[in-house]
């Protein structure tokens, strides 16, 4: 099982933990957003489904906010969130639609400081993975979603 999050590619290509800014980027990924009140991850059992929900995740968020360009995200294993003593609990969010809704999961307890120790802890670890759903593949998974049936 992994659990995903939206990040920027950037803070995770080619970046080392014995680097401090490499950390201090790649934390404000793992640092809540506006509006959360744990850390906002989708539960996923492989590498493969991950990429599945994130192309859901960008097909939503395309429709939420009516543009898009891509979709990086980060897999992670749950248990380095368990290292550091945050409870991953679901989290339902009927406006994310039923599959994304079921999957949805809050780290709580993060902080400021735990952000960074979970940045450094994947960075050395390099147990991440990243991915990125194109746009195009977002607006062919749009399209699909919205073709009447047949």
């Amino acid at each position: 099982m992994w659990l995903l999050r939206g990040v920027a590619r950037s803070r995770w290509h080619d970046r080392r933990a014995d680097d401090p800014s490499h950390i201090a980027a790649a934390a404000k990924d793992l640092s809540l957003r506006p509006g959360e009140d744990g850390l906002s991850l989708f539960r996923v059992d492989d590498e493969e489904e991950g990429r599945r929900v994130a192309t859901l995740l960008g097909v939503h968020k395309r429709r939420v906010s009516g543009r898009f360009d891509h979709l990086d995200y980060i897999l992670v294993p749950p248990d380095a969130l368990d290292q550091l003593g945050l409870i991953v609990i679901s989290a339902p969010d009927p406006a994310l639609g039923p599959e994304l809704s079921e999957r949805h999961r809050e780290a709580r307890g993060i902080t400021a400081d735990l952000s960074l120790r979970l940045a450094a802890i994947l960075l050395d670890e390099g147990r991440f993975r990243l991915g990125r759903i194109r746009r195009h593949e977002v607006d062919t998974a749009a399209t699909g979603a919205n073709a009447p049936d047949e």
